[in-house]
């Protein structure tokens, strides 16, 4: 990547984590709508989001509705 003239984006992974809800296709500098909810908001980032969803079905069973959003990619600007 030495060589390209631009911004590189490299995604690392501990493990291959499926995640319920979501597509697996990043919008890069924006962020990915997997949960909707009212009572609360869980930005997650990375492979950790898998857990914040099964946070949010938790919380569901309990009344409370969760947002759930991945923060793919963190713009420098």
């Amino acid at each position: 990547t030495y060589s390209i003239s631009g911004p590189v984006y490299y995604r690392l992974s501990k493990d291959e984590t499926d995640i319920d809800g979501f597509s697996g296709k990043f919008k890069f500098g924006g962020l990915d709508y997997i949960c909707d909810g009212k009572d609360l908001l869980i930005l997650s980032l990375g492979s950790i989001t898998a857990e914040a969803v099964k946070a949010a079905r938790d919380l569901e069973r309990k009344k409370i509705t969760c947002a759930v959003v991945a923060v793919s990619t963190i713009s420098p600007e």
